[in-house]
């Protein structure tokens, strides 16, 4: 890599007045960045069940809804259909195409059919159903929620209302992204500045890394928003990840430049230096990580897809920025009146690490870390799956506690949708007949709407776990199939359903993205260092992380949902990443003609004050995720930081214990 560093050390100001220049396109289109949760967006395409659903969405119309319900227990029954009638009033007025129901329409049949979600069988909360245009994506959906509030505005004096539905549940989680998107990040710059400064010691070498590393968030986000993502509570992770990631490059190279550069001899030759250093393990690295997130492509769920493909761009200008920028920033320093602030103290060599400690108990520690790898054997089963989103808020969160007074008071919102076909009078028959074989379910409520030939069957199911709307749907695709249907087609589709496909799905994209990933990294590190064993240690290291992964998530609990099941693959490909650095640097301290033991204990010496530093640094952007108020990116948070953890006992601890007694061929020569 000596010619290279040469080549970028000696252009860096061209170089990086280029790749600024080539910005120019993503931060155009930066400002058109955009939120959509709306259900769409995290169905599978290519699925039967989303194929059903939107036939059936084309024939009886959009899921754009809402419901208000609200107690009316104080109202006096001879003025509760006035008031009713005026709330339902200001409602009607938000705009065009919107169609109100409530239980004062005595003349619409939908107002019977629908009576159980518009008055409580006690009388004491009243619900008004609201019928929305299509909201389309973004922008109009939250609009319309706003109306919606506004019309309600003058009537909370004397009512508490609480709204549920597709649209409200949508609207909020659009909110809550924007909210957390901010946050994040904010809080990320926030932690990690304080942190750089007290690694580097230095305000200048801090600005480098920001630079750096913010560039390369912006070229992303820019690049994502022109191919046109949309950011949702999934993808709302991926500045903070970028940021601490990008980081990383950048504490290596200014770690290797302050071991070069103490103002004495040349930055030219410290700058060619260090980049030369950090350039061959920080392109490996970059490939692993990018490795990591690419598999999410397999993914059935879109925002977990777009997270996984952006994610690796990220990481390819990541080390593009990281790679051309700091050396261009240096060089123009020196060059005016900013050189003063270029610091001329170096780092000291080393840090107070004990290998000997490692080597006398490197069979005890060893042996630890393989067993580790076990634990998910015998705990994996414990690993339950949840594709409710709205198990997905905290217990204190409004939205949830509107869900949870609209199932209590008057019915749940998630339904099962039935489409019967065939001769009128047979379908009819069917349909009343599976009414009587559902009549004895709990949490549920059947309705019957006749829809020109066909006949619509909407089963409102009350709020639950994703393992109780599986055993719902089998259920009553069960008593459907006891009953004689002759010349009857059913579509069974709805909400419920399509849940319970993703339920199905997160376990399978978790194997299959983790054993991509796993398998790919392992062999490009074989390829790499053409060395079995180092191959099958690096291998061990970099399940170690995981196994502690999958242990906690049996332990305490913690299901694979939409954001959890990202973290096994994210985080081996991150971890992998001081493995790399560690081996590269082995590799050239043999090569220096150091024996094996002497070779890994300079090896720790050199690399335990970066690798600790960008650990710390990763660890701190995940940890920043445990502001978040949607659970799955809490826990994605929270398991992301302690698999960085544990990826640093695994590449300073249990690494070099692996290595002690087994030289790989390139090193045996030297072993004494």
């Amino acid at each position: 890599m000596t010619k290279v560093s040469q080549f970028i050390t000696n252009r860096a100001i061209p170089l990086m007045v280029l790749f600024l220049l080539l910005g120019a396109w993503p931060l155009w289109h930066l400002p058109k960045i955009a939120v959509d949760n709306g259900l769409d967006v995290w169905l599978d395409h290519q699925s039967k069940e989303y194929r059903d659903y939107r036939e059936f969405q084309r024939e009886y119309g959009s899921d754009e809804w809402a419901l208000i319900a609200f107690p009316v227990h104080h109202v006096p029954p001879q003025q509760l259909t006035s008031e009713i009638e005026a709330i339902a009033g200001d409602l009607k007025g938000i705009g065009n195409g919107i169609e109100v129901i409530d239980i004062t329409r005595f003349g619409d049949p939908r107002s019977t059919v629908l009576r159980h979600i518009l008055i409580s069988e006690d009388k004491k909360t009243a619900g008004i159903l609201v019928l929305l245009p299509d909201a389309g994506k973004i922008g109009s959906r939250k609009a319309l929620m706003k109306r919606v509030e506004a019309a309600l505005s003058p009537h909370r004096d004397h009512y508490s209302f609480h709204l549920g539905g597709p649209t409200v549940l949508n609207a909020e989680l659009d909110r809550t992204s924007e909210y957390q998107s901010r946050l994040f990040l904010t809080a990320a710059l926030a932690v990690t500045l304080g942190s750089l400064f007290l690694v580097f010691r230095s305000a200048f070498y801090v600005v480098i890394a920001v630079v750096a590393s913010g560039t390369a968030v912006l070229w992303t986000l820019g690049t994502a928003t022109a191919s046109g993502m949309t950011f949702n509570m999934i993808t709302t992770v991926l500045p903070v990840l970028l940021w601490v990631l990008s980081l990383t490059g950048s504490i290596h190279f200014i770690h290797h430049l302050r071991l070069r550069y103490t103002g004495q001899g040349s930055l030219n030759q410290a700058i060619s230096e260090a980049l030369g250093a950090v350039l061959g393990p920080y392109a490996i690295a970059s490939l692993t990580t990018a490795i990591g997130f690419l598999s999410l492509l397999f993914s059935h769920m879109g925002p977990v897809r777009d997270l996984g493909l952006y994610a690796a761009v990220g990481i390819g200008f990541g080390f593009l920025s990281n790679v051309l920028l700091p050396p261009g920033i240096l060089k123009l320093c020196a060059k005016s009146r900013f050189s003063r602030f270029i610091p001329k103290t170096s780092f000291r060599r080393d840090i107070q690490v004990i290998p000997s400690i490692i080597r006398q108990w490197k069979w005890l520690i060893s042996g630890l870390g393989v067993a580790v790898l076990f634990l998910p054997v015998f705990l994996v089963s414990s690993v339950g799956v949840e594709s409710n989103v709205l198990t997905f808020f905290k217990p204190e969160s409004r939205i949830l506690k509107d869900y949870q007074f609209i199932s209590h008071n008057l019915s749940g919102l998630s339904t099962v949708e039935l489409d019967f076909r065939g001769q009128q009078g047979d379908i009819l028959d069917y349909a009343y007949r599976l009414t009587g074989k559902l009549g004895d379910m709990p949490d549920i409520k059947v309705t019957v709407f006749p829809w020109g030939q066909h006949i619509r069957m909407s089963i409102f199911v009350k709020a639950m776990e994703s393992m109780g709307f599986n055993k719902l749907v089998d259920e009553i695709k069960s008593r459907m199939a006891s009953l004689a249907s002759d010349g009857v087609r059913v579509r069974l589709t709805g909400t419920v359903v399509l849940l319970n496909r993703v339920q199905e799905e997160l376990v399978k994209t978790q194997i299959e993205s983790f054993g991509i990933a796993c398998l790919t990294i392992i062999a490009l590190l074989f390829l790499i260092f053409r060395s079995p064993s180092i191959a099958l240690f690096a291998s061990i290291v970099n399940l170690f992380p995981i196994a502690i992964l999958l242990a906690i998530m049996a332990i305490f609990h913690i299901p694979l949902n939409a954001a959890t099941i990202m973290v096994a693959s994210i985080a081996i490909g991150i971890a992998v990443d001081d493995t790399v650095f560690f081996l590269v640097r082995l590799r050239s301290e043999c090569a220096e003609g150091n024996r094996w033991e002497i070779a890994i204990d300079r090896t720790l010496v050199h690399l335990a004050r970066p690798i600790t530093f960008t650990s710390l640094v990763t660890t701190i952007g995940f940890f920043v995720l445990l502001l978040a108020d949607f659970r799955p990116i809490y826990f994605f948070g929270l398991l992301g930081g302690v698999t960085m953890i544990s990826a640093w006992v695994g590449d300073i601890v249990i690494l070099p214990a692996l290595l002690y007694p087994f030289p790989p061929r390139f090193a045996r020569g030297r072993n004494g």
